[in-house]
């Protein structure tokens, strides 16, 4: 199989993922990005807007609208630094962990009907490959 058919099959399946993930955050009326952003505080509260801009690798202004949408949807809040006032911390409202944990539990369901048409070992092969694929890309990035 020639590499440029793997590769438009892997980005159809890709679209295909991120088609059904938006149908479920246009439902809630978030946008990609807000829906990432709330993920990513879940598994890191109280990250402060610096950081939270370079693990989404975007520009401070772009974060800070998100930000912004989210607190007043009250799905996140925001509190000063104890130890540095200048920086502002923020963390996910009992409103927005209901909603990250409505997203896992779909995500869980949708990974169990995906993958419940693999056999143990091609889950395994498919570890292994994404995983590899994955470090030649992040090898690229870095160079």
């Amino acid at each position: 199989m020639k590499e440029e058919a793997l590769f438009e099959e892997f980005q159809h399946f890709n679209h295909l993922l991120r088609r059904h993930t938006k149908r479920k955050t246009s439902e809630e009326e978030f946008s990609f990005g807000q829906n990432r952003l709330l993920r990513i505080l879940a598994r890191q509260e109280g990250s402060s807007q610096k950081e939270l801009a370079q693990r989404m690798n975007i520009r401070p202004a772009s974060l800070s609208e998100l930000l912004k949408k989210l607190n007043q949807k009250g799905y996140l809040s925001k509190k000063q630094n104890a130890d540095d006032r200048r920086i502002t911390n923020y963390f996910l409202t009992d409103s927005g962990k209901r909603y990250i944990s409505s997203m896992q539990d779909e995500r869980k369901q949708l990974g169990e009907e995906l993958f419940a048409t693999l056999s143990l070992t091609e889950k395994e092969q498919l570890h292994q490959i994404l995983n590899k694929l994955a470090l030649q890309l992040e090898e690229k990035l870095d160079e």
